[in-house]
């Protein structure tokens, strides 16, 4: 994520983590950890990367989004948008392991397939979607 340290306005492509205060992060340059004000919406999807921990390559992959070392994160206030945004990137998508989560409920995790629109098309089958 692009992001400027809130100490020596250093910019850089960095990580949040998320624990009981919030979301923060920490300046690669001065080590100043800072809050980020991540963007909020009914739906968020948000993607981190196996290769960023050598060792342990599923550390990240969890059922449920701890906000642990994300490094892409969307926010979207309709499923239309959400759609949108992820048959956009779905076969390319931002990192290995990402989640999807509707008003704080994880409704997907893993690796990015395109198979997930079925997943998405059960959860969502009340709205009118062009699927």
């Amino acid at each position: 994520m692009k992001l400027t340290c809130l100490h020596c306005n250093h910019e850089f492509d960095g990580r949040v983590f998320k624990d009981a205060a919030g979301w923060h992060s920490v300046c690669p340059k001065c080590n100043y950890l800072f809050d980020v004000n991540m963007p909020t919406g009914k739906i968020i999807m948000t993607f981190t990367d196996p290769i960023d921990d050598e060792e342990d390559p599923y550390k990240y992959f969890t059922d449920d989004f701890t906000g642990q070392d994300a490094h892409t994160y969307y926010a979207f206030d309709t499923v239309k948008d959400f759609i949108q945004k992820w048959k956009e990137i779905c076969n390319k998508p931002n990192g290995m392991w990402y989640w999807v989560v509707d008003n704080g409920k994880t409704i997907c995790s893993g690796a990015c397939d395109p198979d997930d629109i079925n997943i998405f098309k059960e959860h969502w089958k009340d709205e009118e979607i062009e699927w």
